[in-house]
């Protein structure tokens, strides 16, 4: 799970804990995510951790999730602010050949094991559009549409849900 985001667009309410740790319904989010991994039969998640990690570590630890969950949660910690490709090769280590990376602060309602046990592809990605997508080149300019892309920036400008498998020479993840 990516959990290391400053939360920027929320201001002052993500100032002292990454958004993923922001609570919902009486418990941070990230909580709400890793029940539902354990419910799909996962039994290992990796955070992936950087603004705020402390908050984040604190919380497994004091929550008791390893135990409450009945599986596996390491933290990764960025040393600074990589971004998601960067936060990925910080922890290659740490990554099973395949695996899968959810944003920690979105909900996406489907069985992830059946997604992840899909053996028939290389890589994969599933990405879901939350809103139209707009881009301005100042704040005060007009937002237009996206224009059309190859793909390759485009997991940079939606939030998604990825299949990924370790690739390339040097084992970092292949998106």
């Amino acid at each position: 799970f990516l959990v290391g985001g400053l939360g920027t667009r929320l201001g002052d309410i993500a100032r002292d804990a990454p958004k993923p740790m922001l609570p919902v319904a009486g418990k941070p989010f990230i909580e709400h995510l890793l029940a539902k991994a354990a419910r799909n039969g996962f039994d290992r998640a990796l955070l992936l951790a950087g603004h705020r990690s402390e908050v984040v570590t604190r919380h497994v630890e004091a929550a008791n999730l390893v135990a409450r969950l009945g599986m596996e949660i390491a933290v990764s910690i960025e040393p600074e602010p990589m971004g998601t490709g960067g936060a990925l090769s910080h922890a290659r280590d740490l990554l099973d050949d395949t695996f899968l990376l959810l944003n920690g602060d979105t909900w996406f309602d489907f069985d992830w094991r059946a997604l992840a046990d899909r053996e028939a592809y290389d890589g994969m990605m599933a990405l879901r559009m939350v809103e139209p997508l707009v881009v301005s080149s100042s704040a005060k300019a007009p937002r237009q549409p996206l224009p059309a892309h190859d793909g390759a920036d485009f997991l940079k400008t939606v939030p998604g849900f990825s299949v990924i498998r370790k690739g390339g020479t040097d084992g970092d993840p292949v998106f």
